[in-house]
């Protein structure tokens, strides 16, 4: 037998699967809650403008760690992707020259379409 829980907003007993389980199982199965809580946010609009706006961050400038070049969300210094990628092709050469198995991706028996080489 499953376990049962009573449900405040419906008043029915509900299986625990029925419930979220946080720090405890809630009183109100999942629909009684979403329905709770969305006439709540209709009933307090003002509240809840308040909380998403405090809660949202916005546009905010960083720094580049290599060359200290300042950006914001979505714009790339174009001059550290060059050189990150031209370091990772130097390594994955060095390594090649070293004798280590090229990555999965890049091993000839991976390649769709193409004959091993």
């Amino acid at each position: 037998m499953t376990e049962q829980q009573w449900c405040c907003g419906c008043m029915q007993w509900l299986p625990l699967e029925a419930f979220m389980v946080q720090s405890g199982v809630a009183g109100r199965c999942r629909s009684c809650r979403a329905e709770h809580l969305r006439q709540w946010r209709a009933a307090n609009p003002e509240y809840v403008a308040a909380y998403n706006e405090r809660r949202r961050i916005g546009i905010r400038e960083r720094q580049y760690v290599t060359c200290g070049a300042r950006f914001t969300a979505g714009k790339r210094c174009a001059g550290c992707r060059r050189q990150r990628k031209l370091e990772q092709r130097r390594r994955r050469r060095e390594g090649a020259a070293v004798g280590e198995k090229a990555p999965a991706s890049r091993s000839p028996e991976n390649r769709v379409g193409r004959a091993a080489v």
